[in-house]
């Protein structure tokens, strides 16, 4: 009689339970009771005998592989149907008790569950490993793009091909194909940017262009997960075999493999998602935010190139009706639209995860995108009443003053109720650090609320007009002694030789400015493109 359970190949003659040799009838199969084989009857008890060479009666081996896990059992203990899979994975495959040998689908039919979720356990956490590296290498090369773009920003002339007779820049063809791929390529097409402008953007931006599109792989990369191709394989198989058994019956009535007979595919009671016993697989969450946030902080710092490289250099208006700033300026705010969009996604996917401490950093990026969007329209003078709108606050009598404060207090608003929802997730381990970013962002809110109340805020000047204001100083002064800045990056003149005689106030933010003896004050430093459009004039 065969000492094994049905299904299962029928064990070699060694183990036969009386004339099988005493290595194997004092070796011990019930890892439970520590009984041996001699010990146990295989009639209450059958074993299992591994591809190692190991017997094992049943029960110790369904303990091993948590059957009870993967099955609902009857009172009178046997297997009845499958439950869903656990969401813990297997710290390490399955294996033998006696030499750690791996126990395989293909060695135990009864395991096939178990093992095959060990299975796909080990290659998703060999896929996690390599997105991981690959997001870690991505990160070390956002520092030198960044600087590699700051130093190619000097020379920039944006502002071109604006006029209606212009043609296309002829010659190197590289930075016109690589225009095309530009992942901000529509956005520019749709503000109206001039092929030769978004040519000379891609030299501008190319390290950055070269993070994005790493960080846009890791992206897509992990919603491949295995997981996920599994899910949809078992669903697709699913949903053939009950269109076979349609075909075949000429109704639906199919159980398969685990289901109870309750039901049937196709039937509200039995959907294929219960048949599968299987859970929807989720993203990565950490790796998904990290990327998400990576393509995410890549536009910030292309919204900041425009900000404060594009937007100086561009003309305020072509010779047609539309401006080059004007142009610039909207892409500017497209982009933002688009990182608060991103992290609006990521904060809801952190919310469905857990991720309570990512969540919260969230919230306060996104309060600090809104201050951006508020700096960059007082700036610039745009974008604001359009704002006003899509806040439901709907006053289109609104100008000037009014506007700004209108446009101030609705970003405040919703910094403000980012912050509350923040505030009730944020760990208690976590919170001092995020109450520190939070108490900066509000000083941040309340000096733009100050601004705006005062109507101090001032648009960016571009060169023409800084020369026109170094001619102005030199005609009414003769000459215009050197230039500098207050430690808030405010710019100032001291006439005559240019040297500090005198402290006084900023005007604009009420800093120490000036110095004396000659000596300027160790807060100011020298406006270095003031003085150089003064040498270069």
């Amino acid at each position: 009689m065969c000492p094994s359970i049905c299904g299962e190949p029928c064990p070699q003659s060694m183990f036969c339970h009386i004339c099988a040799p005493p290595k194997v009838k004092n070796a011990v199969v019930d890892m439970i009771m520590m009984t041996t084989f001699e010990e146990c009857d295989p009639d209450e008890a059958p074993f299992i005998v591994l591809a190692c060479g190991h017997a094992f009666t049943f029960e110790t081996l369904d303990g091993i592989m948590e059957m009870a896990k993967y099955y609902e059992t009857s009172l009178e203990g046997s297997y009845t149907r499958c439950k869903q899979l656990p969401s813990e994975m297997w710290a390490k495959a399955p294996q033998c008790p006696n030499c750690r040998a791996p126990i395989k689908v293909t060695d135990v039919r009864r395991y096939g569950r178990p093992l095959n979720k060990a299975v796909l356990d080990v290659t998703t956490k060999k896929f996690i490993s390599k997105w991981n590296a690959r997001l870690i290498a991505v990160r070390k090369l956002s520092g030198p793009a960044l600087v590699e773009v700051s130093k190619k920003k000097e020379g920039l002339k944006f502002g071109i091909g604006y006029e209606e007779s212009s043609s296309k820049r002829e010659g190197n063809e590289r930075p016109q194909k690589a225009a095309a791929r530009h992942h901000l390529k529509q956005l520019f097409e749709q503000c109206g940017i001039s092929d030769e402008d978004q040519v000379m953007w891609v030299t501008f931006t190319a390290p950055l262009e070269k993070v994005h599109r790493e960080y846009s792989k890791i992206q897509l990369g992990c919603a491949k997960s295995p997981t996920k191709a599994v899910y949809e394989a078992s669903v697709a198989s699913v949903e053939r075999l009950a269109k076979e058994d349609e075909l075949q019956r000429g109704f639906v009535g199919m159980n398969i493999g685990c289901g109870s007979g309750s039901g049937s595919i196709g039937q509200p009671a039995h959907p294929i998602r219960e048949t599968v016993a299987m859970p929807i697989p989720r993203l990565d969450g950490r790796l998904t935010v990290e990327s998400s946030l990576g393509v995410v902080e890549v536009d910030l710092s292309l919204f900041k190139g425009i900000s404060e490289t594009v937007m100086p250099a561009a003309p305020k208006a072509g010779e047609n009706a539309l401006s080059p700033r004007a142009a610039w300026a909207s892409a500017a705010i497209r982009i933002l639209d688009r990182s608060e969009a991103g992290i609006l996604k990521l904060v809801t996917l952190c919310g469905e995860m857990n991720l309570n401490r990512k969540e919260a950093d969230l919230q306060l990026l996104l309060g600090n995108i809104m201050c951006r969007r508020l700096s960059f329209c007082f700036a610039h003078s745009t974008d604001v009443a359009g704002y006003v709108m899509r806040s439901g606050v709907v006053i289109p009598q609104l100008a000037g003053r009014e506007l700004r404060i209108a446009f101030a207090e609705g970003v405040n608003a919703d910094v403000r109720q980012r912050l509350r929802a923040a505030e009730g997730v944020v760990p208690d381990g976590y919170r001092a650090v995020f109450e520190k970013g939070m108490n900066e962002l509000l000083a941040t809110l309340e000096e733009y609320m100050k601004k705006a109340r005062l109507d101090t805020f001032y648009q960016a000047v571009d060169q023409a007009e800084k020369l026109e204001i170094i001619r102005a100083m030199q005609s009414e002064f003769h000459g215009s002694g050197h230039w500098y800045q207050c430690p808030n990056g405010h710019t100032y003149t001291i006439g005559e030789c240019g040297g500090a005689m005198q402290s006084s106030q900023c005007p604009e933010c009420g800093a120490t400015v000036g110095g004396g003896g000659h000596q300027l004050a160790t807060s100011n430093r020298r406006d270095d493109e003031f003085e150089r459009l003064i040498g270069g004039r």
